[in-house]
Order: C-alpha cells, then sequence, then structure tokens
C-alpha cells in the first residue's frame, strides 16, 4: 500500500527505481547478471529522466486560454512586443544579477561560474548577489516572499544555476526567474529549448564568464533588447507542474495498457548516468 492505495504491479518486476532528484546524485554502482526491467523511473523537477517508463515534466505549459501543451508542440517563433503596462514593470529595475544559493559545493561546480561572472561583470560596475548559506544575505523560507519581491523589483537576471548537469535535470530555479519577471540564466544538462520558450532566457552552458558578462551588460544597457525577454508572456503561461503523488502513480501502474507494458535497459547504469564509472569511483 502507498497511503491507502493498492499497488498491483509494483512488485512484480525484477528491479523497480523511482526517484525524484538527479541521477548523478544517486548512483547505480552494482552489476546485474541480467536485464533489469522496469516499472518507473519518473521524470520529476527534481531527477532528470525524460525518457523514462512513467515521466513527469517539472514545468508545465499552458496557452493564453490555459490549455495545457503537452510535451510535443511547437513553440511560437514570431511573438509579439510586449505592451507599455508590462513595460512598467521593469522600470525600478537597477542591478545586474541574483542568485539563491544554499548548497555551497555542487557537481556542477555552478559555484566557480558565479565567482568568474562576478569577477567579470566586475569590468562594467556591475554584480551578482548571493543569498541564502553561500552568501551574505540571507533568504530564509519564512521570508522567501520578500526575496522574491526584490528579484522583481530590483533584479535584470536570475542565475537559474542547476546543482547537476544531468540531462533532463530541470528545477524550481527557472521559474523563480520567470515568476518574478527577471530573465533566467539557466546552467544545467537539460536541452533547454524543449522545456522553455525561445528567446526567454540565456545559456551560460556554453559561454565563458567573460562573454556572458559582456552581454548581459549590452542587454542592460538597451531597454527595448530586455523588453524581448518578456515576447512569450503574451502566448504562454508557464508554472510549476502537479506533484505526482503515490495514489497518481498507482492509477498509472495499474493503468491496462501499461499492465501489458515491460522497459528493459540492459546498460541501466549508463543509461541512468553516462558518466557513472566516475561518480561510483569517488564514492
Amino acid at each position: 500500500m502507498i497511503g491507502r492505495c493498492k499497488v498491483g504491479r509494483l512488485f512484480t518486476s525484477t528491479f523497480r527505481r523511482c526517484n525524484g532528484r538527479a541521477s548523478s546524485g544517486f548512483q547505480s554502482c552494482f552489476e546485474s547478471a541480467k536485464p533489469l526491467h522496469f516499472l518507473c523511473v519518473p521524470h520529476t523537477g527534481k531527477s532528470n529522466r525524460y525518457d523514462s517508463t512513467i515521466p513527469y515534466r517539472f514545468i508545465t505549459v499552458h496557452n493564453t486560454q490555459y490549455e495545457e501543451l503537452g510535451s510535443h508542440f511547437n513553440w511560437n517563433t514570431n511573438m509579439k512586443p510586449i505592451d507599455e503596462k508590462m513595460k512598467s514593470k521593469f522600470s525600478t529595475k537597477s542591478k545586474a544579477a541574483v542568485i539563491f544559493l544554499d548548497k555551497c559545493r555542487s557537481r556542477s561546480k555552478r559555484e566557480v561560474l558565479v565567482k568568474d561572472l562576478q569577477k567579470e561583470l566586475g569590468r562594467f560596475n556591475l554584480t551578482v548577489d548571493v543569498f541564502g548559506e553561500c552568501g551574505p544575505r540571507q533568504c530564509r523560507r519564512k521570508t522567501m516572499q520578500s526575496c522574491y519581491w526584490r528579484v522583481k523589483k530590483m533584479y535584470y537576471f536570475y542565475l537559474a544555476f542547476e546543482d547537476s548537469m544531468s540531462a533532463d535535470y530541470i528545477t524550481q530555479a527557472v521559474l523563480n526567474a520567470y515568476d518574478n519577471y527577471a530573465v533566467p540564466i539557466v546552467y544545467g544538462g537539460v536541452h533547454y529549448n524543449k522545456y522553455l520558450p525561445p528567446g526567454s532566457y540565456l545559456n551560460a552552458v556554453n559561454a565563458s564568464a567573460a562573454t556572458l558578462a559582456e552581454t548581459m551588460h549590452d542587454i542592460i544597457a538597451n531597454r527595448e533588447q530586455y523588453y524581448n525577454y518578456f515576447r512569450w508572456r503574451n502566448h504562454y503561461i508557464i508554472s510549476k507542474s502537479t506533484p505526482l503523488d503515490g495514489c497518481d502513480l498507482c492509477q498509472l501502474m495499474n493503468h491496462p495498457a501499461r499492465l501489458k507494458q515491460t522497459s528493459s535497459y540492459e546498460k541501466f547504469r549508463k543509461w541512468w548516468n553516462p558518466n557513472y564509472i566516475q561518480r561510483c569511483d569517488s564514492n
């Protein structure tokens, strides 16, 4: 039983794995003499495999009529400019970037990029403010609303840097930007064009800190260019998906079509995390 849900097929599989975090943080460092059969390795906002047997996207995209668009649609690439009312929301912004950071050491080495970016932005008299346990400014759970208010009113960019570079791993960090009218600068192992509207973010993965700092400076100096990063709001609504709880999972696993399905991964460790050898050796 999970809660009050009856689990039928859950215990008939050779192996099953349900996870809610990045795959690089949960290693399978064991050998298996036969293929592993899976019922669920659900991809949640804190998981990292969209090709799981039962995938789950952290972010849900709706059109302006509140119709959910699912995962297979083409983004609009000819978006309308924002109006004056929307532009007025950015009139009080004066600081370059901010990040909420409670985990000071990460597998993605995001803290290194933050430090390098702070140095490069200094050439333009711009800064990155770090809130949380890893910076001089505090942002506790009880006072998060005031911190979000600061993002909305003061900062042009929010650093949505993930702590893992795992495939399909995307978290609340991106929504911290979108929900508070800041442009996200993303850094992770995701193909962001599958999840986020084109022209709504900067991707730091393949950019040097110097190039990124110069780009940020140029955008801040050109208001019309900055406004373009919010055109998506005329066409889409992006929000956090409803969590997949135990009862929802039970229903999915006991669906008649699902009961006839078998998923097998002969090289599970490599599928789960291509860098498993390095991660397992470090344990």
